[in-house]
């Protein structure tokens, strides 16, 4: 369900460097979007579901806080705007 996921990006030596680029794959939409469909083949159990709606959750708030341009394609990479759907996003976060 995560093929680009490996054991250095779950199982990290203790004291390791934190690595942002590292974090950001384990909670992505994919991953979300993964733990979901097992849940739904039966696979996981129901606390699985929790675990995806929060990493689809951290994952839209870190995109939205790391937007980088005017214009994108995908609706949270480009800057915060009176128009975008951030500040939806954002009040989620914190309700």
């Amino acid at each position: 369900m995560a093929p680009k996921l490996t054991d250095k990006h779950i199982k990290l030596p203790p004291f390791a460097a934190l690595h942002v680029k590292l974090a950001t794959k384990v909670m992505s939409h994919s991953v979300a979007s993964g733990i979901s469909t097992m849940f739904a083949l039966g696979a996981l159990s129901s606390e699985a579901k929790d675990t995806a709606l929060f990493i689809d959750r951290f994952d839209k708030l870190f995109n939205s806080m790391n937007s980088y341009s005017l214009k994108s394609s995908k609706p949270l990479y480009h800057a915060l705007t009176l128009k975008s759907t951030h500040q939806n996003v954002l009040l989620d976060s914190v309700s």
